[in-house]
């Protein structure tokens, strides 16, 4: 089945005046985290948060490669062994460890779907409904790409079109390992993020893309097996 994508239309809502607060307080139990603060994961990897609109959310890429009971996700670096595995996978961009930093880790949708949960804890990564509301912040998927982007072309190449980062986000272009070959695509020219939900008509999952020619956000349906960045937003639950 060959990867595909769909721009899913919604109405462009305005920015919320909220967003220009460079901090604020999350509304949780946790009564010691504030939006804006640091905060690590299992394997002792550290973020920044940012909030946008209504969501406190990472402000790099996912990195981690342990399950909250402990147990380790594996390291897929073969492409056979990639397109095959149907159980929680990563591997790094190009197989390098040197991309980690600028683009953290790429991971399978097993890994997004498992029962436990990726993300630190009282963090989950995003349901396309949630993708869905950040963009709506940033202006909707026509013109949200330019504000989510890292802007110049330290790292995306030309011409990094609309990129202002005004948002915090700084989306880099950490490209995708395809899940019907195993190759390595895109670093450099788009950044893909998975969510957490499912399109079972196509065996597949729901993410987003930003791509560095364009100003606005996709929707971006692909197979399971694809690896994708994962961000992670505040669990308010």
């Amino acid at each position: 089945m060959p990867s595909r994508f769909s721009i899913l239309t919604k109405a462009t809502l305005l920015m919320s005046a909220s967003f220009f607060l460079a901090s604020c307080m999350v509304d949780n139990n946790d009564s010691t985290f504030t939006c804006g603060d640091k905060i690590s994961d299992r394997d002792g990897y550290t973020y920044n948060t940012v909030r946008i609109g209504d969501y406190c959310i990472l402000a790099s890429n996912l990195n981690t490669v342990t399950f909250p009971n402990g147990s380790i996700i594996p390291q897929v670096s073969d492409a056979a062994a990639w397109i095959a595995s149907d159980t929680p996978s990563w591997s790094y961009q190009l197989n390098s460890p040197n991309y980690s930093t600028d683009f953290g880790k790429l991971y399978n949708w097993s890994a997004v779907g498992a029962s436990q949960n990726l993300c630190p804890e009282n963090w989950k990564v995003p349901s396309q409904q949630d993708w869905f509301s950040i963009l709506d912040v940033m202006g909707g998927l026509e013109v949200a790409g330019g504000p989510l982007k890292s802007p110049g072309t330290a790292l995306w190449q030309s011409p990094n079109t609309g990129a202002t980062n005004i948002s915090g986000f700084t989306g880099n272009p950490g490209g995708r390992r395809t899940g019907l070959s195993g190759e390595f695509q895109d670093v450099y020219k788009a950044g893909f993020w998975w969510s957490t939900t499912e399109d079972e008509r196509v065996n597949g999952a729901v993410g987003i893309v930003l791509k560095n020619d364009h100003h606005s956000a996709e929707i971006w349906l692909t197979e399971k097996q694809t690896g994708m960045s994962v961000r992670c937003i505040y669990d308010n639950r």
